[in-house]
């Protein structure tokens, strides 16, 4: 269930012209040793209010937290998506000024 999720934000992201990255213990699973997570983490390039529009285009099955929330790890901030018929969440960090977080989302690719 954790992929289709997983696909779902990736297919809304491209059908709104948001750019991604997926992050996190997800895309180790593609490059590295696969382990369980309960999430799925984006760095996203938004501007602009797209969370409802975003909404829209996931579904009911889903909920986005409209409040974003101030990560203490990475310093940024983020908005919690759910899936509403499990506990797997998405989380959804906005793109940092930061330079090393600017050069790594530059540099992301389309593996398929």
């Amino acid at each position: 269930m954790s992929n289709a999720i997983v696909v779902r934000f990736i297919e809304a992201f491209e059908q709104l012209g948001i750019p991604y990255l997926l992050v996190g213990s997800y895309s180790s699973n593609f490059y590295g040793r696969p382990r369980s997570t309960q999430d799925a983490d984006f760095v996203v390039q938004i501007s602009g209010d797209p969370i409802a529009l975003l909404s829209k285009v996931l579904g009911s099955d889903f909920r986005i937290d409209p409040q974003m929330s101030f990560e203490t790890i990475t310093s940024t901030m983020r908005y919690v998506a759910e899936n509403r018929a499990s506990a797997f969440k998405v989380e959804l960090f906005l793109l940092s000024d930061d330079e090393h977080d600017q050069m790594r989302f530059g540099r992301r690719t389309a593996d398929q």
